[in-house]
């Protein structure tokens, strides 16, 4: 009788001595306060803010030329789309030629598809076009060049 009193004693106490306050967890998952900051146009900087440029990722991949007009294989890439099925490059694909965007869909030596914006054998002119489609189409954002191994 005394051992059962005792670990039920101690039982009740591990577990009244466990518990977590509820306002203290509460706390840490509330949302945060928007608070507004107003400020006069004297307190505005009047120039226009810098847009710092994101860095183009460059990659180096061995090619073949899977759907395209120009059967031409060139030095760089403009990628806008990166698939592991062959039917949705040809999707984005459409889409592009829809708009009036020439474009390729290329397959990697380890089967990956990429749909191309540009391909150029002047790595210059595809590293301009992937700044201006940063700028102009937010949809490509992830844009990045391939370099044809």
């Amino acid at each position: 009788m005394k051992k059962l009193v005792l670990i039920s004693s101690i039982f009740i106490l591990s577990f009244s001595a466990c518990k977590t306050s509820k306002s203290l967890s509460k706390s840490a998952y509330e949302p945060a306060v928007n608070h507004q900051v107003e400020t006069s146009l004297n307190e505005m900087d009047t120039e226009p803010a810098k847009v710092q440029e994101q860095a183009i990722v460059v990659r180096s991949e061995s090619v073949s030329i899977e759907r395209s007009n120009d059967h031409t294989l060139h030095a760089f890439y403009v990628i806008v789309g990166s698939f592991s099925m062959a039917e949705n490059a040809y999707k984005l694909q459409s889409e592009l030629l829809s708009n009036g965007i020439p474009s390729e869909v290329l397959k990697t030596e380890t089967g990956m598809m990429r749909v191309s914006y540009l391909g150029t054998d002047r790595e210059d002119e595809a590293r301009e076009k992937v700044s201006e489609i940063r700028s102009t189409l937010p949809q490509f954002s992830d844009v990045w060049l391939l370099k044809r191994k």
